[in-house]
């Protein structure tokens, strides 16, 4: 993968070009990237909506809130693509739908007859590392649809903490010259001392 320094004197890097087919629209484009580009074997492990989202958001893709159920729901209508789904319950979480994005011809092609983990709670057992992701590991690629999804900074958060209160970029550039409530009135309170 390029490098993904954009110090003042790096050189703009080429695009790689994904390894699919072009997409028909952003759905499928989205759910070929779930299939394709997830690094390090991911395609290979269970993934609830929840954990994708977050893997992408990482990544650099900032995808708008249901995109994916949205994507999962009008193009892989009864599991055309052949995806692995299993609902289940994991650590005191409320039960979810978790999707396995690597389908049998990929398994195949890998000369493997069956997933890795036959279910979330088997992965849970024994892949206990987490997922992890480059920030910005998405914007490496040229996109027909996502690119207008990309994030404009490599500032993800790795926890979600900085998201969670309003950090970044985007979030300070439309409160930059803006006072906060409670700092206007503390300044009023003053002012009436």
């Amino acid at each position: 993968m390029p490098s993904l320094y954009t110090g003042p004197d790096a050189a703009a890097p080429a695009l790689l070009r994904c390894p699919f087919p072009e997409p028909k629209n952003e759905y499928e484009e989205l759910l070929l990237v779930a299939e394709n580009l997830l690094p390090n074997g991911y395609s290979q492990l269970w993934h609830s909506i929840v954990e994708l989202e977050n893997l992408l958001e990482r990544g650099g893709l900032r995808l708008p809130a249901g995109f994916i159920c949205k994507a999962l729901k009008s193009l892989n209508q009864n599991n055309r693509r052949g995806y692995g789904t299993n609902k289940s319950r994991l650590a005191g979480s409320p039960k979810r739908m978790y999707y396995l994005f690597e389908n049998d011809a990929q398994r195949q092609e890998s000369g493997r007859l069956e997933p890795l983990y036959d279910t979330p709670k088997s992965q849970l057992k024994h892949y206990l590392r987490g997922f992890a992701i480059e920030d910005g590991y998405f914007k490496a690629y040229r996109y027909t649809f996502l690119r207008k999804y990309l994030g404009s900074s490599s500032s993800t958060s790795t926890t979600g903490d900085e998201a969670a209160r309003g950090a970044g970029e985007q979030g300070n550039a439309s409160t930059a010259g803006a006072t906060s409530t409670s700092t206007a009135d503390n300044e009023t309170a003053r002012a009436r001392d």
